[in-house]
């Protein structure tokens, strides 16, 4: 937020024409506190270019921080185009125009609808990806009632639930899954990496618990339009994502059906709009989708 409001004040004190070139945190290019003085700079000034850079030793013993942004902006019309690159590590890279992509601000606007964050390509292929997505039709449309949306939710809070969790199996026990047992984390780019067993179970009614895990489920967390629990039929699950820099943002799996998950996992409700028709094998990882 400091950084925000000395952009906002250096914009305030130069001229008409000057031109303003910013040190700050890479943050300031994403984070939805820091929209306002983005907006300030898309409408009001011409962005010549915004990089941002790793620091890796830059500017050691001063400032650890992992990302910063050079921000240059003169105090003029509204830009037609500005050059946006990422991923940078020395400040010579900064006059390498190669590695800068052209953008205009309607792209951020589209990419960003409502707090116009600055996408950080580093690559082609992002920026291609990039295009075709904001170039596709908007799924959900506050507006009119053509647009639709998905509500991922969790099934189970690990800490506020756990009376309905089980750390052993019982004889009618079904899996409970978190993150790690559909994706473990490797500092090495493998094709496969051994996933952790699951070893959270539910709670049968057969035993001196009272509620039963389901029979829970079923009182406390119905989904919103079937009595029917999600667990019954296969579903989509994903990693709940842990920051908004987080590449490894959509790590999914389908669930088969009586397979349950915690709060590190966020499902789609089965019951909740056409999700086709699913074939599940007994294995999460294997599945086909006709």
């Amino acid at each position: 937020m400091l950084d925000s409001f000395l952009l906002h004040r250096a914009h305030d004190v130069v001229r008409q024409g000057g031109v303003v070139a910013s040190l700050v945190d890479a943050s300031v290019l994403t984070a939805p506190g820091s929209s306002h003085i983005r907006r300030r700079y898309l409408e009001t000034t011409d962005i010549e270019r915004v990089a941002t850079f790793r620091n890796q030793n830059t500017f050691d013993q001063i400032d650890r921080r992992f990302r910063y942004a050079v921000v240059v902006a003169q105090t003029t019309e509204q830009s037609d185009t500005f050059k946006l690159g990422s991923g940078f590590v020395t400040p010579e890279d900064l006059k390498d125009e190669e590695n800068y992509f052209e953008l205009d601000p309607d792209f951020v606007y589209r990419f960003s609808p409502n707090t116009q964050a600055f996408p950080l390509l580093e690559r082609d292929i992002q920026y291609e990806a990039l295009q075709r997505l904001v170039e596709a039709p908007v799924l959900q449309d506050h507006e009119n009632d053509e647009g639709w949306s998905i509500r991922p939710s969790g099934e189970f809070n690990q800490t506020t639930d756990s009376k309905y969790i089980s750390e052993t199996p019982y004889e009618a026990s079904d899996p409970i899954y978190r993150g790690k047992n559909i994706y473990q984390y490797a500092y090495q780019n493998v094709s496969e990496a051994e996933l952790n067993q699951p070893d959270l179970w539910t709670i049968p009614k057969s035993t001196d618990q009272g509620l039963s895990t389901k029979e829970y489920l079923r009182e406390q967390k119905r989904t919103g339009n079937s009595e029917k629990l999600k667990a019954e039929s296969p579903r989509i699950v994903y990693r709940r994502i842990t920051r908004n820099t987080n590449e490894r943002s959509m790590i999914a799996c389908l669930l088969p059906s009586d397979y349950f998950h915690v709060n590190s996992l966020r499902g789609l409700d089965p019951y909740f709009g056409d999700q086709g028709d699913l074939v599940v094998s007994q294995s999460p990882l294997e599945f086909s989708s006709n």
